[in-house]
């Protein structure tokens, strides 16, 4: 049900991966082989989970200091419609486009923003990723 929304920022000089594709992303699950794309070259893949508030998961995926990958999901009422929210984040990153994922997504150049609906809390609600 986790999708992912990824930022891309730059590249390591290295020019070789020291470092091992995770087969868990701060504590998720997920298919390095799919991850695997995302991630630069560099010597040391560094995560960073948090929560930006109460159904707010954060992860920063860094690759020697450099943020490379970031992840988020959130819980919205049903009412809300996270892309119409978000349509100036989604253009900054880029050329966003419609794409067939959950409710609704958009993939942009530097990112990506899916929705599904869910029951949480007994409750029918969106989670945004």
């Amino acid at each position: 049900m986790t999708l992912l929304v990824l930022a891309t920022a730059g590249c390591s000089d290295s020019g070789t991966r020291a470092y091992a594709v995770p087969g868990k992303v701060c504590g998720v699950a997920v298919d390095s082989d799919l991850l695997s794309p995302f991630l630069p070259d560099g010597q040391k893949l560094t995560q960073r989970a948090y929560n930006s508030g109460q159904e707010s998961p954060r992860c920063r995926l860094s690759v020697d200091g450099k943020l490379v990958v970031y992840l988020s999901g959130d819980i919205a009422p049903t009412e809300t419609d996270p892309i119409k929210v978000q349509d100036r984040a989604l253009v900054g990153l880029g050329n966003p486009a419609s794409v067939d994922v959950g409710d609704s997504a958009r993939v942009a150049d530097n990112g990506a923003m899916a929705v599904g609906t869910c029951t949480y809390e007994g409750r029918q609600h969106k989670f945004v990723t």
